[in-house]
């Protein structure tokens, strides 16, 4: 059966289809409706995961990570500048070989940590962030 979603609810969907054991997040614009939705599959038993509700994308990542570090699969979301707030824990959790998806809302407004504005749109990384995500969500 087809369902029409938007792309927030088509992530959540995958999330349930993919069944972490543990999803840690930070509702935050525009990836709330993700984090709403994953809750609900909790909450309703349609997926069979720890839901932790966090204080910031820090704690969601730092979350992950320990989850992770007893071999269980963890999910967490985030907005571009949620993944700066996250960089210290993003660049300890490869060194550890530690498995995290991480799925980052983009945006096509300018991503970087100061007010430079754009003309067209932007669809990179900042320059710190490309690496560890990659291997963070590709292992």
């Amino acid at each position: 059966m087809k369902k029409i979603a938007t792309g927030n609810k088509a992530v959540a969907e995958a999330v349930k289809q993919v069944q972490p054991a543990v999803v840690a997040a930070y509702p935050i614009t525009p990836q709330t409706e993700i984090v709403e939705q994953i809750a609900e599959f909790v909450s309703t038993g349609e997926l069979k995961s720890r839901y932790i509700p966090v204080e910031s994308e820090h704690s969601a990542m730092a979350a992950c990570i320990g989850a992770s570090i007893t071999g269980i699969r963890t999910f967490t979301a985030t907005s571009s500048h949620g993944l700066l707030y996250m960089h210290e824990m993003t660049n300890w959790a490869p060194q550890e070989n530690l498995k995290v998806v991480i799925f980052q809302w983009k945006v096509n407004t300018p991503r970087w940590p100061h007010a430079l504005v754009r003309v067209s749109p932007e669809y990179g990384h900042s320059p710190q962030q490309a690496p560890m995500v990659f291997c963070i969500c590709m292992k």
